[in-house]
């Protein structure tokens, strides 16, 4: 909690909560823009954990709801992003330095995934580790740990 917005100065003591439940090698997280959801991307078992939270934003009311693997596009998964209506998550892996496009049949529901495409990313960067995309989608940016640099990538229509 922060008292001032924005202000990582003015924080209190954090609140915890333990993921090792699902996986032990948390990559990264993505909360729905309500904060009723929280997503975590694990490398040891490649999947997307959804979590609900019953009190938007506060993790200390986060409840397992699902799980949907990634491992058979890519073994080491290291960051997930959806797009903002809910309708598709992007993966990034360094196992096959690509980034992974699933749909979702229904918003936000992982288990309505279902694979869409995929972009190689290895003539650019063979350890990507984040990825956000621009709010309008035209542009995705790429954290490369091999070239400790951002990559940005013009997305088309």
């Amino acid at each position: 909690t922060l008292s001032t917005a924005w202000d990582i100065s003015t924080s209190s003591s954090p609140q915890v909560f333990n993921l090792t439940s699902q996986d032990t090698s948390v990559q990264g997280v993505f909360f729905k823009p309500d904060g009723l959801k929280m997503y975590m991307i694990g490398r040891t078992n490649d999947k997307i954990y959804e979590y609900s939270l019953s009190t938007a934003w506060d993790i200390t009311t986060l409840s397992y709801s699902q799980d949907f693997s990634v491992a058979s596009r890519d073994t080491t998964p290291r960051s997930v992003f959806f797009k903002p209506d809910g309708l598709k998550i992007y993966i990034v892996g360094d196992d096959n330095d690509i980034i992974v496009e699933y749909n979702l049949s229904t918003a936000w529901d992982i288990s309505t995934a279902s694979y869409l495409q995929q972009f190689d990313l290895s003539s650019y960067e063979y350890t990507p580790q984040s990825l956000f995309f621009k709010p309008d989608g035209l542009k995705v940016y790429v954290i490369g740990q091999a070239g400790d640099d951002v990559n940005e990538f013009n997305v088309g229509n």
